[in-house]
């Protein structure tokens, strides 16, 4: 083995391993921006902790939410070990990769039920997708376990002369064809949300939620698409020791981006059916009025617990009325934009 392409492997990865570390940091970040205030209760805390049923939509959040960070941190793991057995070596490997597969494969059934949304669940688009999603995953994880991480292109040379775990993935395209498999679905999906959203879009009055509803999910859907595209492109014009300089950040950002628009979906609905409710104010059945003289106030798909004074010409900020949503009642489906 020349020890000049041992320097450069380990010179290469040593840029791989700063990718990952920024890619733990991007993960943080945004749990920061999504939970982590002190001062006031954050939109996650308030449409998916406080109140909220257990769901699907839920399930499959807390799941694309939280799983990334098992997933980088044993990526990160595998590549900064010293001197570890190599079998111990090609397990964590191995554990690595299928996380990060379940992250993006998570991601992906998200998107799929967006869009399933998006179509009103209409029954050929649903089967269509679903045929389509569960074919290419079972050739995107095939591809994955015919890898017999025994082998390597560096044989046992780089782990004698450095203790790095080798790159068992380098030598095969199992990585790149799952990528090609994901980019294909991706841009499927992408074209049925366009075909919905100029639909839409000509439509007058469109609402906030329907807004919403498309940018979001068209703007996330580019974004993923633009990653899993530049990692084939890194695989086949960079050269061999840096094809993996951007596969830590594909799990990242479809954690990122399919949690921020459940997030988003989850508060539109909400919000809706707040202005809905009190836009028809004429319309409230009042209950019997209590000891203390107030009356609480019933509507169709909101409890406001305390008495409002009609008199107040106070406006309600977004997080007065978020307070005194009971989310609850809103729909199990408003996860995926399903009203």
């Amino acid at each position: 083995m020349d020890p000049w392409a041992l320097v450069h492997y380990m010179e290469a990865l040593h840029v791989v391993v700063h990718m990952e570390y920024a890619s733990i940091a991007l993960l943080f970040y945004d749990y920061w921006l999504t939970i982590g205030k002190l001062l006031k209760p954050s939109r996650e805390i308030r449409f998916v902790w406080d109140k909220t049923p257990w769901s699907l939509g839920r399930a499959l959040f807390l799941i694309t939410r939280y799983m990334p960070f098992v997933g980088t941190f044993l990526t990160l793991h595998v590549d900064v070990i010293r001197f570890a057995s190599l079998p111990s070596c090609a397990k964590w490997t191995q554990a690595a990769v299928y996380f990060n597969v379940a992250d993006i494969v998570i991601a992906e059934i998200i998107l799929t039920l967006r869009v399933t949304a998006i179509w009103a669940r209409n029954r050929k688009i649903a089967i269509s997708l679903v045929t389509i999603f569960v074919g290419l995953v079972i050739v995107a994880v095939a591809m994955v376990a015919t890898v017999h991480v025994g082998q390597n292109p560096f044989g046992e040379a780089l782990y004698q002369a450095y203790g790095v775990c080798p790159p068992y993935f380098a030598g095969t395209n199992a990585l790149s064809v799952a990528y090609m498999a994901l980019v294909a679905y991706e841009t499927l999906l992408l074209g049925l949300t366009l075909i919905k959203a100029i639909g839409h879009w000509r439509e007058p009055g469109s609402s906030s939620f329907i807004n919403v509803f498309f940018a979001d999910g068209i703007s996330y859907n580019c974004f993923i698409l633009a990653s899993s595209t530049a990692n084939i492109i890194i695989r086949y014009r960079a050269p061999s020791d840096y094809i993996n300089f951007l596969a830590p950040l594909q799990p990242v950002l479809h954690s990122i981006l399919t949690g921020r628009m459940m997030i988003h979906l989850r508060r539109e609905a909400v919000f809706a059916e707040r202005t809905a409710t009190l836009d028809t104010r004429t319309g409230l059945n009042f209950a019997s009025t209590p000891r203390n003289g107030s009356a609480p106030i019933q509507t169709s798909g909101i409890e406001f617990t305390e008495a409002i004074n009609f008199d107040d010409t106070e406006t309600f900020t977004d997080f007065d009325v978020e307070s005194r949503v009971d989310y609850r009642r809103t729909h199990a489906r408003s996860w995926f934009g399903e009203r």
